[in-house]
């Protein structure tokens, strides 16, 4: 009996992006330039906090990937903890 293979979603790498919120509307948006010149992306958001929290994924996480599929965005592996350094006073 052979085993089913399950293949890995297209991720598309995050090369840029914008932000834009309308406080008229209260909705906002995420703009995705992706590797993939044929297409970007865009993620539609419902509140201030939801905007913030991705633009913080997207300014502070390096690589980011996006699946145009299921409109996620996926971050590159890294250790656990903050590999930051610790600035002395």
């Amino acid at each position: 009996m052979a085993k089913k293979i399950t293949r890995l979603p297209p991720w598309n790498l995050v090369q840029a992006y914008s932000l834009r919120w309308s406080a008229a509307k209260n909705r906002g948006s995420v703009q995705l330039y992706l590797a993939d010149k044929r297409r970007n992306a865009s993620i539609e958001v419902d509140s201030p906090q939801e905007l913030s929290a991705l633009g913080d994924m997207l300014r502070n996480e390096s690589p980011i990937f996006f699946n145009p599929k299921f409109n996620e965005l996926y971050t590159g592996a890294e250790p656990p903890g903050d590999l930051e350094p610790i600035r002395q006073s």
